[in-house]
């Protein structure tokens, strides 16, 4: 089972770096191109800037998460050797398969 508590913390500290830096760069984007009938500063950050701030840094860290997870889901693992060694067949695997005769002319 994949946890959260098994990020190294290398990697949660450029999850953190670029996930700030792309918070920063949804800022600065409705902040130079966002819409300009909203003429009051403070509207502006709330409305626009702060609401892509949020957006991109979740976006952005909940990726890192993912990349994260999918690795930690398909890389190899070595098989556990005494649960092989020690389970008993089933029945279904015991048992003959008889086919049907074909008759070739």
């Amino acid at each position: 089972m994949v946890r959260l508590s098994d990020v190294p913390w290398w990697y949660l500290v450029v999850a953190i770096l670029v996930s700030c830096y792309q918070a920063y760069r949804g800022f600065m984007f409705q902040w130079i191109l966002g819409i300009k009938a909203i003429n009051t500063k403070g509207q502006r950050v709330v409305l626009l800037c702060l609401a892509d701030t949020i957006t991109y840094l979740l976006s952005t860290m909940s990726g890192f998460i993912s990349l994260f997870f999918f690795h930690q889901l398909t890389s190899v693992q070595e098989p556990n050797h005494s649960v092989l060694t020690h389970a008993r067949p089933s029945r279904l695997f015991t048992h003959r398969v008889r086919f049907p005769m074909v008759w070739h002319p």
